[in-house]
Formats: C-alpha cells, structure tokens, sequence
C-alpha cells in the first residue's frame, strides 16, 4: 500500500522503526542440553514451545516472529506469536518488542496477516533474515485508531473460535471472515467510521519516530 492510499493521520514504515530486534541476545541450545537442564521455563522455537528449562534469557511481552521454518507458505497458521513472563529463545525465531507507543498486539495481527512470500528464501526450509525482516513495510494508524482496531480484531477473532468450535464444517467460511477483517484492518475500513467522528485525530508520524 502507498502513502497515498493511506487513510488521513496514517503513514508507512518499516519493522525496525516500529520494534526493537534482539536476536542478538538468543542462545540456542540442543536437545542433549535441554534435557540436563529441566526447569520451569518456556523454551521457545519458531512455531511455538518446544521445551521448559532451568533459566531464563527474556522477560515481558514480547513478539516471537518465526525466523527459518516457520509457516510462510501457510498464513493460515500463523507465524508470529505473543509471549510473556519468563523464557528462552532459540535462534529460530526473531525477537521483537514493539517501540514507543506502537501497540504490541496490533504488530502481531500484522506479522500473521502479511505476505512473506517474497521475503522468505530457501525451498525446504523456508527462512526470513533479519535484513529482509527489517526492509518489510506496514501501514501505521495513530494511536487511538492501533488500539480500536486491535480490540476489533481480538472480539471478532473470538467470535470466530467460537462459531469454529460449534460448526467445524464451515472452517473455511470462518477462514475467509478472519482474513477480510484483517484486510479491513490494514486498509483502514475497520476504522474509518471512528476517523469520521474523530477528525482531529493525532496523525501516526507524530510518535512513530
């Protein structure tokens, strides 16, 4: 999307002025290892959990963004996820913390709404670099508009497990419905009634920087 097609008060901007990236601070360790070091801590990989160990390297709410083998192919499932508390990380899977006032949950329904596709290399093992992580652009909202439409997001999400649950025979109706909200959401429809009703609105570059 281009700056011109952005909704009033939005802008664009890459990964790294939106969140911090500290895959720096990863240590990766084998499974012999894990399993002399049992303990009450997640360790976590690129799609999720894979094992608990005696000491953590992070603590808080951060975004864990799958860095090699993760679900690109398939964005149906997903291939961010939020954490929090006390954990490790591999070195299979970014390390992000939302910047200033950037909503943190708004990042992450955008890492699993984005197309990494052209900037994931590899053929069995899909990976996306850090460098092409860092060039990804997203539309930004203000900071009022971030945190409707992350709430909007999060009810209809729910909404949405709900029905799944009830009527498993139209996944893939349920499917379609996520994926036009997020749609929605990054072009602005989700919340262009609430811009409507607030036009002086802070614009995004104000605290983007």
């Amino acid at each position: 999307m281009s700056e011109k097609a952005l909704p009033t008060g939005w802008a664009i901007s890459d990964v790294s002025c939106l969140c911090e990236i500290l895959d720096s601070r990863r240590v990766p360790l084998n499974a012999e290892d894990r399993k002399n070091r049992k303990g009450p801590y997640p360790y976590y990989g690129a799609n999720g959990q894979v094992d608990s160990i005696d000491k953590f390297i992070f603590s808080g709410e951060h975004i864990l963004l799958a860095e090699d083998g993760g679900n690109f192919d398939q964005p149906e499932r997903g291939v961010a996820y939020l954490v929090d508390w006390k954990f490790w990380v591999n070195n299979h899977a970014h390390i992000l913390k939302a910047l200033g006032d950037i909503s943190q949950k708004l990042l992450l329904y955008w890492f699993n709404a984005f197309d990494w596709m052209p900037f994931v290399g590899g053929t069995t093992r899909l990976k996306l670099t850090q460098g092409l992580l860092r060039s990804a652009k997203f539309p930004v909202p203000p900071l009022n508009e971030q945190r409707r439409i992350a709430a909007k997001i999060e009810t209809l999400q729910t909404r949405s497990k709900n029905a799944k649950g009830a009527l498993i025979e139209v996944e893939t109706l349920l499917e379609q419905f996520r994926q036009s909200v997020l749609n929605a959401a990054f072009t602005g429809k989700l919340t262009a009634k609430w811009r409507e009703e607030h036009p002086d609105a802070p614009p995004a570059f104000l605290y983007l920087y």
